[in-house]
């Protein structure tokens, strides 16, 4: 799942032509980048407890 929200960002970034590494711009990316901002920070909490 977050390999596709990753994928996502890459989409976003191509239609709404944001450049790497600026984070801002379009409303609608900055959303889309926050999805896999919190995905990133629930996975530190969830791997673990699968182990």
């Amino acid at each position: 799942m977050y390999f596709v929200v990753t994928i996502n960002v890459g989409r976003a970034r191509a239609k709404y032509k944001i450049m790497p590494p600026q984070m801002t711009g379009d409303e609608n990316f900055e959303r889309v980048v926050r999805v896999q901002q919190n995905t990133l920070e629930q996975l530190i909490l969830f791997l673990p407890s699968l182990w």
